[in-house]
C-alpha cells in the first residue's frame, strides 16, 4: 500500500471514530501513595500545596516529582507548546536550553546535548515510551513525523539515561507523550499552510482524538499528512555559489498512531514515514518506521507494581531513491527488532524502594540488494544480533533526603558487554529543591558502526561519565526557577567520518566532553504563560576530537553547535476569544569548516553570525469552550539567515532554513476538549 493509501485509510478510520465521539466526564481515583507517605513527606507536601507538582516517569519508571527524579528532567507541557507556536518537534525542542541542532549527511537534522553531538545513537527518542531511533545506525532524524496536535507533553533528560533506557541513551532521552482520554475526550481536525519567499512551504492535515468506549476501554488516534519544501531559502555559499533550497528540498510525511486500552493493558500501532529531496545530493532519502507493541502496568498489591512491554519494530532507515549511484543503492538496508521488557517496583518499607528489571531483544538487519554490499562481520547480506540486559536500583527516603543507587549490565552478541552505574541525592524543602547526580552511561556500537568501522573490528564502547548539580526555587504559586550545572566526560567517542571514496566510516577518538549550565524560569497562570531558558557550555581541556574541535582562539567550542542558546516565550489570553503570543530564540556565533574556493577542495574555517529569531501569532477562537479556532502566525519576522551546520569538519553544505514565513491554521473540535 502506498503512503497516500495508508493515510487515506487512517483518515477514514479517524473520521469514523470522530463521528461517534461524545464527551464523557471522568474522575481520577485517589492516590494511595499519599496515605502511605511518612510524616515528613506530608508536611513538605502541605507547605507546597499551593503550587502544582510536575511528575515524570522517564527517570525511574514511576510517577515521580521532577524535583526528586534521579535525573535532570525538563517537561514541556501542551500549553507551553501552544504558547510557543511550535509546529513540529524541532520547534518544540528549541525550548530546551541544553539542546542544539546540527546537519547530518543527507540534510538530516540531529540533536546536540550540552554541546556534544548526539545524533549517532547517543540520544534516545521515544513516542509514549516506544523507541523511535532506527536500529542500523542508531540515529533519529528530527523531521515532521511527530505532529504536535495530540501531544500532551514532552519529557527530556538532558544527561545520561542508560541505567533505565540502555545503549541509545548515553547523552539524553526524549519522550513524546500523546494525549489520552484522561486528559480530554473528543476529536479534532486541523489544516494548515504557510508561505515563505513567495511560495508555499508546507501544507498539513491532521485528525486526532480520544474516545472512551466504556469504563474499561478507550482508543486514541492520530492521522497526519504533510507536504511541501523543507526550505524555500535562497542563499550564497562560502565559495560564492548560490543555491535555492526551494528547488531541491521537496518532501512529504505520513503518520498514523493508534492506541487501544482495555483496563491496564495497552496496544499500540504506529506508522511513521518521511521522504524528501536532499538539497545538495540530487536524490531522495526515505525513513519509514512501523511499531507494534503491547504493554501493561499492574499493581500486584500495595507494595509491588509489575510492568511489562513487548515491542516489534520494522524499519527502513536511510533508504535512497531516485538515484543511479550504485554505491547508494547498494547501501540501502532494512531491519526488524523484537524486544521484551519487564520490571518490578517494590516498596519494601516506608523508606526503601527497589526497582528491578530486564530486557531481551533480537534484531535482524539486511542489505536490500541481493548482489551488492555484505556485512563485513559475516560476509553476508543478512546479520542477526541478540541482546540482554538487567538493572537494579535502590531508593531510600528519609529526613535528610532521597538517596538512590543502581547498576545496569547489558550484553550484545556482536559488540560485547557494558555496564552503567548511577547515584543521586535529592532533597525538597518547601519551595527549595536540590540534587546531586553522578552516572556512567554507554553507547553500544551499532550494526553499521561495526560494519563501517576498522576492518580488524577494534571499534570499542563509548562511555560517558557525568556529574551534575541542580537547584530550584518556587516563587509564589506559579513561578519555578531551575538551574543545572554539569560536567560530561566521554571516553572513546565513536565518530563518523566521510569521504567520497569509501563513504561511511566509524572510528574511536580518545576523549571529548563539555561542562556548563542550563537555567530556566517558568510561570504558568490562568491567562498567562511565560518561559525563559538559557544554556551555555565549553569543551573540556582534555578533549581530543579532531573532527569537531575548533582551532585557537575558538578551542572551547565544537564545530557547528553554538556555545550559548537562549529562548523566551510569552502568551496572554485577551478575554475568552483571543490569545496573543511571542517567541524569541537566540544562538551565539557558530563555526564550521567549509569550501571557500570553488576551484579548490581545501576547507577553511568560516564564522557564522549569531542568530536572533522572532516569532509571533494570534489565536481567535469561537469562545473559551467553542468548537473552532483560527491561528495566524508570523515566523522569523526579522528574516534572519538560519543555518544548520555540520558538527564535523567534512565540508557539508549548511542547510539554510526559511526566512520570514507566514502561516494560517484552522482547527475544528468535534467535541469539547
Amino acid at each position: 500500500m502506498t503512503i497516500h493509501g495508508i493515510v487515506r485509510l487512517a483518515s477514514m478510520a479517524g473520521g469514523l471514530i470522530c463521528s461517534h465521539t461524545c464527551l464523557f466526564g471522568q474522575s481520577n481515583s485517589a492516590d494511595d501513595r499519599l496515605l502511605r507517605a511518612d510524616g515528613t513527606e506530608l508536611i513538605e507536601q502541605a507547605l507546597d500545596a499551593d503550587a502544582p507538582t510536575v511528575r515524570t516517569s522517564l527517570a525511574d519508571m514511576g510517577e515521580t516529582d521532577v524535583r526528586e527524579a534521579p535525573s535532570n528532567v525538563f517537561v514541556i507541557t501542551a500549553r507551553q507548546i501552544q504558547a510557543s507556536g511550535a509546529r513540529d518537534l524541532l520547534d518544540a525542542l528549541r525550548l530546551i536550553p541544553g539542546l542544539s541542532f546540527g546537519r547530518d549527511v543527507d540534510d538530516v537534522i540531529g540533536v546536540g546535548i550540552h554541546g556534544n553531538w548526539a545524533e549517532e545513537g547517543k540520544c534516545l527518542f521515544l513516542l509514549n515510551g516506544l523507541q523511535l531511533n532506527e536500529n542500523d545506525f542508531g540515529t533519529y532524524s528530527i523531521g515532521q513525523r511527530i505532529p504536535l496536535d495530540n501531544v500532551e507533553r514532552i519529557e527530556v533528560i538532558a544527561g545520561p539515561g542508560s541505567l533505565i533506557h540502555g545503549g541509545y541513551a548515553a547523552l539524553g532521552v526524549i519522550n513524546i507523550i500523546t494525549r489520552t482520554a484522561q486528559q480530554a475526550t473528543g476529536c479534532q481536525a486541523s489544516g494548515s499552510g504557510s508561505v515563505s519567499n513567495g511560495s508555499m512551504v508546507r501544507n498539513a492535515l491532521n485528525v486526532s482524538g480520544s474516545t472512551i468506549l466504556n469504563t474499561d476501554q478507550e482508543v486514541n488516534y492520530m492521522a497526519s499528512l504533510t507536504r511541501g519544501n523543507r526550505s524555500n531559502a535562497l542563499t550564497t555559499l562560502p565559495d560564492g555559489r548560490e543555491i535555492s533550497f526551494g528547488d531541491s528540498t521537496a518532501g512529504q510525511t505520513a503518520a498514523f498512531q493508534f492506541s487501544y486500552r482495555w483496563r491496564g493493558l495497552k496496544a499500540h500501532l504506529y506508522y511513521l514515514d518521511e521522504g524528501y529531496e536532499v538539497s545538495d545530493g540530487g536524490y531522495q532519502t526515505r525513513m519509514r518506521d512501523m511499531i507494534m507493541a503491547l504493554e501493561q502496568r499492574k499493581e500486584l498489591n500495595k507494595r509491588v507494581q509489575l510492568g511489562w512491554k513487548l515491542v516489534h519494530d520494522d524499519q527502513i532507515p536511510w533508504y535512497y531513491v531516485n538515484t543511479s549511484e550504485p554505491e547508494r543503492i547498494a547501501s540501502n538496508t532494512s531491519n526488524v527488532r523484537t524486544t521484551a521488557n519487564g520490571h518490578l517496583r517494590i516498596k519494601a518499607t516506608p523508606w526503601l524502594s527497589v526497582r528491578i528489571g530486564g530486557q531481551a531483544y533480537r534484531q535482524r538487519s539486511s542489505f536490500y540488494s541481493r548482489h551488492g554490499a555484505e556485512f563485513t562481520m559475516n560476509d553476508s547480506r543478512d546479520i542477526a544480533m541478540l541482546g540482554a540486559a538487567a538493572f537494579l536500583e535502590l531508593e531510600t527516603k528519609g529526613k535528610l533526603g532521597n538517596l538512590t543507587g543502581g547498576y545496569r549490565f547489558e550484553h550484545n552478541s556482536l559488540s560485547g558487554s557494558y555496564f552503567a552505574p548511577r547515584a543521586s541525592f535529592a532533597k525538597v524543602v518547601g519551595r527549595f529543591h536540590g540534587k546531586l547526580l553522578a552516572s556512567r552511561a554507554f553507547k553500544i556500537p551499532t550494526v553499521m558502526n561495526l560494519n563501517y568501522g576498522p576492518l580488524d573490528g577494534t571499534i570499542t564502547t563509548e562511555y560517558t561519565n557525568s556529574a551534575e548539580a541542580e537547584f530550584g526555587l518556587r516563587l509564589g504559586k506559579s513561578i519555578q526557577f531551575t538551574t543545572n550545572i554539569y560536567h560530561t566526560a566521554i571516553q572513546n567517542p565513536i565518530v563518523y567520518v566521510f569521504d567520497a571514496a569509501t563513504f561511511d566510516n566509524y572510528i574511536n577518538r580518545p576523549s571529548s566532553g563539555t561542562e556548563g549550565l542550563d537555567a530556566r524560569v517558568q510561570m504558568e497562570r490562568e491567562h498567562t504563560s511565560v518561559y525563559l531558558g538559557l544554556g551555555m557550555y565549553r569543551t573540556l581541556s582534555t578533549s581530543d576530537l579532531p573532527e569537531a574541535e575548533l582551532p585557537q582562539p575558538y578551542e572551547r567550542a565544537y564545530q557547528g553547535l553554538p556555545r550559548q542558546r537562549a529562548s523566551a516565550v510569552v502568551a496572554q489570553d485577551l478575554g475568552e476569544r483571543f490569545i496573543v503570543r511571542a517567541r524569541a530564540t537566540w544562538n551565539s556565533v557558530k563555526h564550521s569548516f567549509e569550501v571557500t574556493d570553488s576551484t579548490s577542495e581545501e576547507l577553511s574555517l568560516v564564522e557564522w553570525n549569531s542568530e536572533l529569531v522572532l516569532d509571533g501569532g494570534i489565536t481567535f477562537r469561537q469562545s473559551s469552550t467553542g468548537k473552532w479556532s483560527l491561528d495566524l502566525n508570523a515566523y522569523n519576522i526579522l528574516n534572519t539567515q538560519r543555518r544548520v551546520l555540520s558538527p564535523y569538519a567534512n565540508g557539508s553544505i549548511p542547510l539554510t532554513l526559511n526566512g520570514r514565513e507566514f502561516g494560517l491554521r484552522f482547527t475544528y473540535r468535534f467535541a469539547q476538549q
